[in-house]
């Protein structure tokens, strides 16, 4: 046994303990409906109670007037890694992708 077996192995235990860790201890969400989460701060964009309307076929959002405004007064852009809570659960996790230069 060579002197890097024992830090392989630590290593790999490592890798595998955090592995499980995660898929077994996943963000539970306590709200029920729909919502946008945006990881970078983890805030709230937008709930289900913000959609006006919304058209199944194209899948657009047409947001309440109140959400809008609050939008548009965010500091920050809208950019960046988000994730999709239904019923309390986490649906998608996606990464955005950079803007256009």
């Amino acid at each position: 046994m060579n002197k890097s077996t024992p830090i392989t192995i630590l290593l790999a235990t490592v890798i595998i303990v955090s592995v499980a860790w995660y898929y077994l201890h996943k963000p539970r969400y306590s709200e029920e409906g729909f919502s946008i989460i945006l990881t970078k701060d983890s805030s709230k964009l937008l709930s289900d109670a913000d959609i006006h309307h919304y058209n199944a076929v194209s899948h657009e959002l047409t947001l309440t007037d109140e959400c809008a405004d609050r939008m548009k007064k965010m500091r920050e852009p809208l950019i960046g890694d988000f994730v999709i809570i239904v019923d309390g659960e986490e649906d998608l996790r996606a990464r955005a992708l950079p803007r256009p230069v």
